[in-house]
């Protein structure tokens, strides 16, 4: 049996009053969750899943997180992109690593490797291991699988002080 649908029509979530149902979203899952247009305190209009709305983790359109930044001194700070958003930035920069080759052997490439020479370095987590990685895609370059693995192991063994 379905569970029944309760109208949260002029209800108030934080700084959010729910005006009427928007619609439903559903997941390739088959998970379906009712979504409600609200207006927020400030005027601006949002929607928001019910769910969200009811456990309290949307409480307005946006603004109050950009108030908190805001006062935290943190409104205009640049966020660094993750490891997995900056590879897609070099993807969408560069092309597909396999439409060039291996900047080693000039077999076609694979993969974009980090070249680790830049001054910003960045550490995120891959596979559950921290990894350094660049924002910048200029600091990459195309590699077949085995001669990436070969410049990884190579730099790691430097890092460690190995084989100098």
């Amino acid at each position: 049996m379905a569970a029944r649908l309760t109208d949260l029509s002029g209800q108030r979530y934080g700084r959010l009053t729910v005006l009427d149902r928007a619609g439903t979203i559903h997941t390739p899952s088959g998970w379906s969750c009712p979504v409600w247009r609200c207006r927020c305190d400030c005027g601006a209009e949002a929607e928001a899943r019910g769910d969200l709305l009811r456990r309290g983790d949307k409480l307005s359109c946006g603004c109050l997180r950009r108030e908190v930044a805001q006062a935290r001194g943190e409104a205009n700070r640049k966020v660094a992109p993750g490891y997995r958003a900056a590879h897609s930035r070099v993807k969408a920069v560069k092309g597909a690593a396999r439409s060039h080759a291996c900047a080693f052997c000039g077999a076609p490439a694979t993969q974009w490797a980090y070249w680790h020479g830049d001054p910003d370095e960045l550490t995120g987590l891959n596979h559950g291991k921290p990894t350094p990685y660049s924002a910048d895609p200029d600091c990459y370059e195309p590699m077949c699988q085995s001669c990436h693995g070969r410049f990884d192991r190579r730099i790691n063994e430097i890092r460690r002080g190995v084989g100098l």
